[in-house]
């Protein structure tokens, strides 16, 4: 912990480290050091050393997938008054994301959801959550459509003055969602929604699991590790996952802020007010307590926002109070909040192996799909099993 808060410390303290931590958000070029220097233009230090003065002070970092570019939506399930376990669970191999909460106490749950089949395998899981706890009244079910990955600034603030430290004021809340909610011309908004896509094959899905868990691996380690030629890792990283937009951005991992900071609110809005609706997706990024964001289409008739919010190092952070405001004052219909325990958190990369490669898309069968990965990639579904062990 005292390693953790220290090393903290340093990145908000050096500008230098915080400026291109910031700057990752913004990258799509990963495999190799040298274009990581090209596209952010830095040249301070080599990327490679700062990379690894950070991995030895126990920062690491994680490239986000673009979840719509990938075939995938996420179904969101809060159950509350249950701690359900694990073992209990059916379709894990699809999970995303397992809590339990505090406050009230309950089981949050994230399934990985294909496009293709989001009606069938959604049916399949409300019904089994439905099996294993005792009043429907308890449990809330919502399928997002987009999801953001979400991290402080490290570069706008000294350490005693970053709102992870001290927290934000309640009027300065307003200010900030009332100039947003009155720049906003909702009817001026008619945004198409982005199609969703399928990933070119099983290779694009193994790069992106691995920049997943390390968003600075390198191809020539990587093509020994799941033993695939670095021609071919090569190719399909450019031609498919970069060119295609598979990955939006580096960020830091978030079990750093779960070691650091030991409540993290949940909390989830309902809103009919497309202009409301509208206003909190400019919110929710401009605030520095927040690590992600996801919610669902800008063309339904009720919607949905989620968000996870780091509470401060000191004092109280009023920013529950504030969205119970907005619910008071009508412009949301529904709040729910909830305390996600750091120590029961699960996470979940993306469920590649349940990809039908003949066919280009996911598939429900997954006996099928584990059954063609274990015989066509050998190497890497032994290092499937070594994560799962890990686990």
């Amino acid at each position: 912990m005292e390693q953790v808060f220290k090393s903290f410390n340093k990145i908000l303290s050096d500008r230098r480290i915080g400026a291109f931590i910031d700057s990752l958000k913004y990258i799509s070029n990963i495999g190799y050091y040298t274009a990581i220097e090209k596209e952010l233009g830095f040249r301070q230090y080599s990327v490679s050393n700062l990379v690894e003065k950070l991995r030895n002070q126990g920062i690491s970092f994680s490239a986000h997938p673009d979840f719509r570019n990938l075939g995938l939506m996420n179904m969101h399930v809060i159950i509350n008054n249950n701690l359900i376990t694990l073992d209990k669970l059916k379709y894990k191999e699809w999970l995303r994301f397992f809590a339990h909460t505090s406050i009230p106490v309950g089981t949050v749950i994230s399934y990985y959801l294909p496009f293709n089949f989001k009606r069938e395998l959604s049916h399949h899981i409300t019904k089994a959550i439905k099996e294993i706890v005792p009043s429907n009244e308890n449990v809330y079910f919502v399928i997002y459509e987009h999801n953001v990955r979400l991290q402080p600034a490290l570069t706008r603030y000294t350490f005693n003055d970053h709102p992870l430290i001290r927290g934000y004021k309640v009027d300065e809340l307003f200010r900030m969602f009332d100039k947003i909610y009155n720049e906003i011309d909702a009817n001026s908004m008619e945004e198409d929604e982005p199609p969703f896509s399928m990933p070119g094959d099983m290779v694009d899905l193994l790069l992106i699991k691995e920049f997943e868990l390390d968003a600075f691996s390198n191809l020539y380690v990587l093509a020994k590790k799941l033993g695939i030629p670095l021609k071919t890792l090569n190719k399909h990283l450019y031609s498919h996952v970069i060119n295609r937009q598979m990955l939006r951005g580096v960020y830091l991992k978030a079990g750093m802020f779960y070691r650091l900071f030991k409540v993290f609110y949940d909390i989830v809005i309902e809103t009919k007010n497309r202009k409301v609706f509208l206003s909190l997706l400019r919110f929710i990024p401009d605030l520095e307590l927040s690590i992600g964001m996801q919610y669902t289409s800008l063309k339904a008739t009720k919607y949905v926002v989620h968000t996870t919010i780091i509470k401060p190092l000191k004092g109280f952070d009023p920013i529950i109070s504030f969205f119970y405001q907005l619910h008071t004052d009508g412009l949301i219909n529904k709040i729910l909040t909830y305390v996600i325990l750091p120590s029961s958190v699960r996470k979940y990369s993306i469920p590649y192996m349940n990809f039908y490669q003949d066919e280009r898309r996911w598939d429900l069968d997954t006996e099928k799909t584990h059954a063609l990965f274990e015989k066509r990639f050998a190497k890497a579904a032994a290092r499937h099993r070594e994560l799962i062990k890990k686990k």
